[in-house]
């Protein structure tokens, strides 16, 4: 009899903490480029979606490429941006050794402006 109690009230313990956890689909909308993941209502961001998609099998692989291919995306841009700043001033320097070696002083004219 002890047993049937002591186990009737450990399923009743375990069972009100699932019960209160509301299980809802998560949504996404496209607004622009961006993806926004919602779930009851409010958005959701890369660590929450981490956290919810680590209890099932094979999202972390998926999860794991996403993050590859954000990270080379913007490595791709800073390095471009980098790139074009560089040319930038590379161009307008020799420019100005060019103006200087002809015997003129004034440089302001060799400017690119900005990219």
């Amino acid at each position: 009899m002890k047993s049937l109690i002591l186990f009737s009230l450990m399923g009743i313990i375990y069972s009100v903490p699932l019960m209160a956890q509301e299980f809802s689909p998560i949504t996404m909308e496209k607004k622009g480029l961006a993806k926004h993941y919602i779930q009851n209502g409010e958005r959701l961001d890369r660590k929450e979606i981490r956290s919810i998609l680590s209890g099932y099998a094979g999202s972390a692989e998926g999860s794991l490429k996403s993050s590859r291919i954000r990270a080379w995306g913007w490595l791709g841009l800073v390095a471009g941006g980098c790139l074009v700043i560089g040319a930038n001033s590379f161009i307008g320097t020799m420019k100005d050794l060019d103006a200087l070696n002809s015997g003129s002083l004034d440089i302001t004219g060799g400017g690119n402006g900005p990219f």
